[in-house]
């Protein structure tokens, strides 16, 4: 996906995907969960989760986190701990857990789905550890 594209859209946003809290502050070690749910989307979705460090600009990248699929459950990106991270679903409703959260841990959080062509985001959450 070309940078430009993913920033657009990201900051567009979109009602399909609903996603909250908008921002949350939690402490080091904290547990964090962060809720995407799909409005009008078919329930055989995957539901990917992506976190961005930087606030937007042409600096900026998307962190693949996990996807989850019906078949397989949660797939995980290259470089995610798998034993800090969970995406949980609920019919609609896809949660994000972090576990033991850490500084590093801090950005903007989107939900996306991926249509033919477009690509959906929800409006992102601001995380600050």
């Amino acid at each position: 996906w070309s940078l430009p594209f993913l920033l657009l859209a990201a900051l567009r946003g979109s009602s399909v995907l609903l996603q909250t809290p908008a921002s949350t502050t939690a402490q080091t070690n904290q547990t964090v969960m962060l809720s995407c749910e799909a409005k009008t989307s078919p329930t055989n979705s995957r539901i990917y989760w992506l976190r961005q460090r930087l606030a937007p600009s042409a600096n900026s990248h998307f962190e693949f986190l996990a996807f989850w699929d019906l078949t397989r459950g949660t797939v995980y990106g290259e470089e995610v701990g798998q034993e800090r991270l969970t995406v949980l679903r609920d019919s609609s409703r896809y949660t994000l857990s972090l576990q033991s959260v850490k500084p590093s841990d801090s950005g903007v959080y989107f939900c996306m789905t991926v249509g033919n062509p477009d690509l959906t985001f929800g409006k992102g959450t601001q995380l600050s550890v």
